[in-house]
């Protein structure tokens, strides 16, 4: 098993047991996708705030696992031959960007991906593919941000957190 499929299975795992995607039916509620990225949308936000770039890693992390776990959502184990150095469209080059610019490429892509669910009939190919460049440019933006961690370390402590969380912690409406 490859990282990606190995971290979408356990987010999927935690947030089910956590009581989150239980009853997930895009296709009965349709808020239910734009819930999800919507709270893609806040972890964006929310390194956005971080003093320094490199203090945000948690929150990219977040925006990784969010990405991950609605992609299983979207097409249980979708993530199965996928690799975190995967897509190369609309890879930016984050060298030439500043931390801002970085960022708000993330929100871009959310914001493509909830435009592409309002839009497209079929949806999923284009949503996913989506959330596929999220997961690789936030992957990368925790690279080109070091902390003591690497990436895949900070989002396994995330999860291990997450999985001692309570029964729908957090009052996270999805």
């Amino acid at each position: 098993m490859t990282l990606l499929p190995e971290l979408a299975t356990e987010a999927r795992r935690i947030n089910a047991a956590n009581g989150w995607g239980t009853d997930f039916d895009p296709d009965k509620k349709r808020d239910e996708v734009p819930s999800y990225l919507a709270l893609i949308h806040s972890e964006i936000t929310e390194a956005w705030t971080a003093k320094f770039p490199r203090d945000a890693s948690r929150e990219l992390g977040d925006v990784i696992i969010r990405a991950l776990d609605l992609g299983e959502l979207l097409q249980p184990g979708y993530w199965q031959d996928c690799h975190q150095e995967f897509c190369e469209i609309g890879q930016r080059d984050y060298r030439r960007e500043t931390w801002v610019g970085s960022l708000m490429g993330l929100h871009v892509l959310t914001s493509e991906a909830l435009e592409i669910y309002r839009k497209e009939t079929p949806y999923r190919p284009g949503l996913l593919q989506r959330l596929h460049v999220l997961v690789s440019e936030s992957w990368r933006l925790m690279e080109r941000y070091p902390t003591d961690l690497p990436p895949e370390r900070i989002i396994r402590d995330i999860l291990r957190v997450n999985s001692q969380r309570g029964y729908r912690h957090g009052g996270r409406r999805t």
